[in-house]
């Protein structure tokens, strides 16, 4: 993918490594507030609704996005107690891992199949194993399966809500805890807001929209609450570096990982 302009903080369901395939590439994406050097020689990482934004600094340039579910990730490298990271948000790209992008990509522009591309990204994914870390146990397993329902029941309480619009201090008196409780829960259990993650979920949704439902640019929009249609497409640029009628265009044509 290209990039010209530079993504607002934002969050998803699966986890996200970025490559930059132009040697000249140097720029910054901040994970978690924390600024890292995207370069050709080093990759970013996010977990998955791990908040990430990217600055943008070097223009007309090819990047390589992978997404990885958070339940392949689990099969791959196993489930970390308590949930709280599976890789470092940067690593160092080494000749292996630069000469199976190069395989990949190539294949993908080839217009090779699913099976030879995934096969690929797999082999990526395997090198990924010495970057895996060992997450740090908190006070007490009971306290923290009690932190770690109330986020759950705010997440799911926000995907029940997402075409309501409610807002944020109607979740947190939901789930029975004060607004900035619920934040501090989410930065400490998700590593990000309550507030990104319910665009996570508007994004997940109009990204399915988008994909396996004939509905119009205006009607999305309106469903999720936006006033305009121009206000939404600036919102889901924002968050994919795509317009949605682009999105929809490369998503029936290509596949995504």
């Amino acid at each position: 993918m290209r990039l010209n302009s530079d993504l607002v903080p934002h969050a998803h369901p699966e986890a996200q490594i970025v490559f930059a395939l132009d040697q000249g590439i140097e720029d910054v994406i901040f994970v978690n507030n924390e600024p890292i050097n995207l370069t050709y020689r080093t990759a970013v990482f996010a977990n998955p609704m791990e908040k990430h934004a990217h600055r943008v600094c070097s223009q007309n340039c090819e990047y390589l996005a992978l997404y990885f579910q958070k339940s392949w990730l689990i099969d791959m490298f196993g489930n970390p107690e308590h949930g709280r990271s599976f890789l470092k948000n940067s690593i160092s790209v080494s000749d292996t891992i630069a000469e199976l992008i190069d395989c990949l990509v190539s294949s993908a522009k080839g217009n090779a199949s699913e099976d030879e591309i995934s096969l690929w990204v797999e082999k990526i994914a395997n090198q990924l194993q010495d970057h895996v870390v060992i997450a740090e146990a908190p006070d007490t397993e009971r306290d923290v399966n009690h932190a770690v329902r109330k986020v759950e029941d705010a997440v799911s309480y926000m995907a029940d809500s997402l075409l309501v619009h409610r807002d944020i201090n109607l979740v947190a008196r939901e789930i029975g805890v004060s607004r900035p409780q619920m934040f501090k829960l989410f930065r400490y259990h998700m590593k990000t807001t309550p507030n990104i993650s319910w665009n996570a979920l508007r994004m997940d949704y109009a990204k399915q929209q988008l994909e396996e439902v004939d509905i119009s640019i205006e009607e999305l929009s309106a469903e999720l609450g936006f006033s305009e249609a121009a206000n939404f497409s600036r919102f889901f640029k924002d968050h994919s570096g795509f317009n949605p009628s682009q999105f929809r265009l490369v998503a029936k044509t290509e596949s995504f990982v």
